[in-house]
């Protein structure tokens, strides 16, 4: 932090800060991070964020998107991820070009720049300004440690304007924040057992849990009890959810 920047703050904003700083630098996981949050929306008065971790994967043209949000419409969010990749939004990008964190309504200046048939034909976009998604902050960078990892910090003050203060704890704030998603291991994949893998291969190319057992000369009950530690690791509730998501983040593969 430079000495103007500590200049324009106000002495207890200056501590809370940089005691968030110091806590950000804790935070190994997504749990974490949840527990930061209310404390960040507080401080900065926002209404959401999107806490985001892009890996290309080894298969070309394959890529891994894990998201941490708060306060995000959850439709909007799966038609983000059905509308376009990280690395090809041009909000993204634009963050990328300046190297620093910048108001949304300057990174759309600078999307249209870059691509402005991108940027206008993005139907997300104007979902998200029909949600009241108007105003906020973006900050993405590359991770030093793997070239394939992209990580993006938005935060949101929703229909309302960001005051200039605002934007200057939030120009400090977000790189500490965006360096939690580009640590090592902060994103990695739920660690599925050799068989749990086997099960979930089996399940993805629609063999029924009888047909499963059989391959693999194991009962069905055991077929069920793998798939219920696979529901827990990968947090969702029923087979089909469990064969999506694991598509999505690489854990098994379309034959």
């Amino acid at each position: 932090m430079s000495k103007e920047d500590a200049e324009l703050l106000t002495r207890s904003d200056l501590v809370v800060l940089i005691d968030i700083v110091n806590q950000a630098l804790k935070v190994n996981c997504g749990e974490e991070l949840k527990e930061l949050w209310p404390r960040i929306a507080e401080f900065a008065d926002l209404d959401g964020g999107i806490f985001g971790v892009s890996k290309a994967q080894k298969k070309e043209g394959t890529v891994q998107l894990d998201l941490v949000t708060f306060g995000i419409d959850p439709h909007w969010l799966e038609e983000y991820r059905n509308s376009q990749l990280a690395e090809q939004d041009p909000m993204v990008q634009a963050t990328l070009e300046t190297q620093r964190p910048i108001s949304w309504r300057e990174a759309a200046k600078l999307a249209i720049k870059i691509d402005a048939d991108a940027f206008r034909c993005s139907k997300f976009r104007h979902h998200a300004k029909q949600l009241g998604l108007e105003h906020g902050y973006i900050f993405s960078k590359h991770s030093q440690y793997h070239n394939r990892v992209l990580a993006v910090t938005a935060v949101t003050t929703g229909s309302r304007p960001l005051t200039d203060y605002q934007s200057r704890l939030l120009e400090i704030l977000l790189p500490h924040l965006n360096e939690i998603l580009i640590r090592q291991g902060f994103s990695k994949a739920p660690e599925l057992s050799a068989r749990e893998q086997e099960v979930l291969q089996w399940a993805t190319v629609g063999k029924s849990n009888w047909d499963v057992a059989q391959i693999l000369n194991i009962s069905e009950r055991t077929v069920k009890f793998h798939l219920r530690n696979i529901y827990r690791k990968l947090e969702v509730n029923n087979r089909s959810h469990a064969v999506a998501e694991a598509l999505r983040i690489g854990a098994v593969e379309l034959e």
